[in-house]
């Protein structure tokens, strides 16, 4: 039941990239960066793969100028606890 469900989603996240809902930049971002978790994983197991992956999407958007492209992101963070 599960694995028909996550076929179901991927199928439509396939389907609305190919169909051009999704900005490209972004799916190329995201896409890029859950391959590079996969292969740091299995590569070098103790390195904190998504915490690097993190700080290196976050300098390829802030170089790379990408919030101009259509990229999303979190925005300014507030500062101490809630």
């Amino acid at each position: 039941m599960v694995a028909e469900s996550l076929q179901n989603t991927v199928r439509g996240f396939v389907e609305g990239v190919i169909d051009g809902l999704g900005n490209s930049t972004s799916v190329v971002l995201g896409v890029s960066s859950l391959l590079l978790i996969a292969v740091l994983n299995r590569v070098l197991p103790r390195i904190p793969a998504v915490l690097l992956v993190v700080v290196v999407s976050t300098v390829v958007v802030i170089v790379g100028d990408l919030v101009d492209q259509g990229v999303s992101t979190v925005g300014e963070v507030p500062r101490g606890f809630p």
